[in-house]
């Protein structure tokens, strides 16, 4: 009796520290302007970059890129002395990209709701004021090496340092779409329940 049960309670508590796991850790996709020099640097078969300035000119290009993927979501920086505008997209309410009028990176964070999913997406991150003026990341596809899962946070480094700034950054893709999945308090709360279950177990075999 006295295996059964610590086998029972070894096995619900590692479940439950599976979950708090899930909730507590965090990881990146980093992507440093850096490593993608340009025009020193030649874009290849996942990134690309151009002297575009106006968005018209530059959905001309990265159009047939991206097989004319459709925004999934959008954030432009604040203006001079303004307030940042509202996310847009239909995944505007899951993510948020604190993002200053003179920043050189940013970071993109899923708030929880759907998120965005499937193969390839795409990256788009802008400035139009300095050399060059626009980066656009292949992510998920099988030849980038920067996979992203909807969920982990995408950090923005070096980009325009010293000539300018992000101006906004964009998410294409033609991915399946919302896959939802637990709230952080969800799963706080199964793994609350766990924990229940595991003293359950226990109170029922003391009886025994």
């Amino acid at each position: 009796m006295m295996n059964a049960k610590k086998m029972m309670l070894m096995t619900v508590l590692c479940a439950a520290f599976i979950v708090f796991g899930m909730v507590s850790s965090a990881s990146a996709l980093t992507i440093n302007a850096d490593d993608y020099l340009y025009p020193g640097g030649l874009p290849s078969l996942y990134w690309w970059a151009g002297l575009e300035t106006g968005q018209a000119a530059i959905d001309a290009i990265i159009g047939p890129i991206m097989g004319d993927a459709p925004e999934l979501y959008k954030q432009d920086a604040a203006p001079t002395g303004g307030a940042q505008p509202a996310d847009e997209g239909p995944f505007a309410g899951s993510y948020s990209t604190p993002l200053p009028g003179d920043s050189s990176g940013a970071t993109i964070t899923w708030d929880g709701g759907p998120y965005i999913v499937g193969s390839p997406l795409y990256l788009l991150v802008k400035d139009g004021n300095a050399t060059p003026a626009w980066y656009l990341f292949g992510l998920n596809d099988a030849n980038s090496p920067l996979t992203w899962n909807g969920m982990d946070n995408i950090v923005l480094e070096n980009f325009w340092v010293n000539q300018g700034a992000i101006s906004h950054v964009t998410i294409y893709g033609n991915g399946p779409g919302p896959d939802p999945v637990p709230e952080p308090a969800t799963m706080l709360l199964l793994g609350s329940g766990l924990v229940g279950l595991a003293g359950y177990g226990r109170r029922k075999f003391s009886k025994k």
